[in-house]
Formats: C-alpha cells, sequence, structure tokens
C-alpha cells in the first residue's frame, strides 16, 4: 500500500518539474491499477495547493486541489485530533530541525491507514520516514529516470 506525498502530486502536474517523468509514470500504474489505490492526506492537499498558487497562481492551485479530492484514483485522509495531537506531542523528541510538520503528520498517516510506502521527492523527509519504519518510493530526477529506462532497454536487447 502507498502513500502519496505532496511533490508527487507536484511533479505529475507540471511538466517543468524535475520530477515529472517518474511521477507520470507512477501514476500510470495508480490508473491501471498495478499500484493499488493509495492515500494521501489533507495535510498534503494543503501543501500542493499553497505551492501550486505561489508558483503557478490561484487558478491553477483551484483546479490541482479539486483533482486531488475528487479523484477515483486515491484516497484522501483526513488528520485526526488525535493524530495531530501525538504528532505536536512527538515534536519535542524529533532531532530533524528541517523536517516540516506536514511530514511528520504523513509519516504517522501512512502509519495509522497500514501504508507501507510513501512515494515523495523530499530528500529531507526521507530519513524520517525510513526512522518511522516506512520505505520510501523516491521519485527519481528527470535525468535519472531516463538513465533507467536507457538501461532497462539495453538490458533486454
Amino acid at each position: 500500500m502507498v502513500f502519496l506525498d505532496s511533490g508527487f502530486f507536484i511533479a505529475y502536474r507540471n511538466a517543468k518539474d524535475d520530477f515529472h517523468e517518474h511521477a507520470k509514470e507512477i501514476l500510470a500504474k495508480i490508473v491501471n491499477r498495478e499500484i493499488l489505490k493509495p492515500y494521501t492526506c489533507d495535510y498534503v492537499l494543503d501543501e500542493v495547493v499553497t505551492r501550486t498558487r505561489q508558483k503557478a497562481g490561484s487558478v491553477l492551485a483551484a483546479e490541482v486541489g479539486r483533482e486531488i479530492l475528487e479523484s477515483k484514483n486515491w484516497t484522501v485522509q483526513y488528520a485526526s485530533k488525535a493524530l495531530i495531537s501525538q504528532c505536536v506531542a512527538d515534536c519535542k523528541g524529533i532531532t530533524q530541525s528541517d523536517l516540516s510538520f506536514t511530514d511528520q503528520i504523513v509519516a504517522a498517516m501512512a502509519i495509522n491507514y497500514a501504508q507501507k510506502i510513501v512515494v515523495t521527492c523530499d530528500g529531507r523527509a526521507i530519513p524520517h520516514f525510513k526512522k518511522t519504519g516506512l520505505d520510501v518510493l523516491r521519485l527519481m530526477t528527470n535525468g535519472e529516470y531516463q538513465e533507467q529506462k536507457e538501461a532497462r532497454i539495453r538490458s533486454k536487447r
């Protein structure tokens, strides 16, 4: 089971994003049911809409937000007050100063909904996700993705 972080949504919607090609492949696997219906959460939605508004404007931000909310390809879960309270309490034990609270919520939500893998391009969050027992599917940059794709083709020859 897979949990989608904000970088996935931003990357697949923006052809100029450094992680676009790999995100498109993952989206195709979700749509084709090779990856069973993944989860995301309201905190990810907030982060995606905010970052999209900052970079591309309110119209696209609203479109992306609506797409996340209405898509049948994933489930949006909402952080409960208890989960948020636990994450706030856990803040004092987290020494990683560049970890966002959203990343902390993502890890807690993934664990809470029995998701085993987080799809992300956030290098700062990966150590936290792994420390909490989650596996990470790190989005590859377009260059890395192209190299891997070419290597797969060469290996089939």
